[in-house]
């Protein structure tokens, strides 16, 4: 009699079942992709549906005729639905239709304003964390001391500070009457002080909390304590084991402030400086009704949030090693 008992791979997973990271990461895609199209969707029904188009082009003294005429020349007069289909197929190679204030294609003017915009966010975000995670450490450490005053003052000022305040203050006082900094756009290194300080005040400041409450947190676990009572004391102890720890709360805040940035706080900064970039051109489209070039601003920015999240999802997954475990029991 032969036996029936069957060999388990090596790896401990069952035979022809594939590994736990494929549907994971089909799950994400699929929900990134539904995430963008309901994205589109509310748009294209809030422009289209809300009122006409063409009567938002037109004067407030267009007559009905000339509505219908423009309606027809722009394609509007036909089926919502058959507009919403062209949408959502012609987004797949980043074709919205051409600008009717530029006319240009609408998907190349805001990839043009983009990389200005994602520069601005990038070095806004590297500065707050390298001053909020250093300086919430020392906060955490020394409680009760000078840093941890300090700490707490830059955040409240950071989360209280208005940025669009804070911009005309900086070209007062830098620009206007020291003259050591331009006022506005963009050429020179010199040009990028004032709005990355401007945008990285209020994301310092939350980080700073962020920081200096999760150290404390961390601090304050068994294991820390076991540490300190075997010897290891130091930086050792800090930053290779509490702050590694409080690391998945401090990268789900800082993924939360690029999203946030990305998504258009920085139009404030960029309308005060005339920066060249998304948000400008967002606020340019809106004022002279320009649907197509609205749309496709939406849908970029949309595209690059769920991105961020997608990558915020794999770096929790390799800098937790529970969450790992989880999906390997899951599958």
């Amino acid at each position: 009699m032969t036996s029936s008992t069957t060999r388990r791979p090596v790896g401990g997973r069952a035979s022809g079942r594939p590994p736990a990271w494929i549907p994971f990461l089909a799950g994400r895609l699929g929900f990134a992709v539904l995430v963008v199209v309901c994205v589109q969707v509310v748009v294209f029904l809030i422009t289209h549906t809300l009122n006409s188009p063409a009567r938002l082009m037109l004067p407030a003294t267009a007559s009905t005729e000339q509505v219908a005429r423009l309606e027809r020349q722009l394609g509007y007069d036909r089926p919502l639905l058959a507009q919403l289909w062209d949408l959502l197929t012609g987004s797949l190679t980043l074709d919205f239709g051409r600008s009717y204030w530029q006319q240009v294609p609408a998907g190349g003017l805001v990839l043009d304003r983009l990389p200005a915009t994602l520069v601005l966010v990038a070095l806004s975000i590297a500065l707050a964390v390298a001053v909020a995670v250093p300086l919430g450490v020392l906060a955490a450490t020394r409680r009760d001391s000078w840093w941890d005053r300090i700490a707490v003052t830059v955040s409240l000022v950071g989360v209280s500070v208005p940025a669009f305040w804070l911009g005309y203050l900086l070209i007062l006082l830098l620009s206007v009457r020291l003259g050591v900094l331009p006022t506005s756009g963009v050429g020179t290194p010199a040009h990028y002080v004032l709005p990355v300080v401007t945008l990285a005040v209020l994301p310092l400041g939350r980080l700073t909390q962020i920081v200096r409450s999760s150290m404390i947190d961390e601090l304050g676990q068994q294991y820390m304590l076991v540490h300190l009572a075997s010897g290891l004391r130091g930086r050792t102890r800090i930053y290779r084991h509490g702050l590694k720890n409080a690391g998945i709360t401090i990268l789900t805040m800082t993924g939360w402030e690029v999203a946030r940035l990305i998504s258009g706080f920085t139009v404030v900064v960029e309308v005060v400086y005339n920066w060249p970039g998304v948000g400008l051109l967002a606020v340019q489209a809106i004022k002279h009704n320009d649907i197509p070039l609205l749309i496709a601003t939406v849908t970029i920015i949309a595209v690059l949030i769920v991105a961020l999240n997608f990558l915020l999802d794999l770096a929790y997954a390799a800098l937790d090693p529970r969450l790992r475990a989880t999906r390997r029991e899951g599958t």
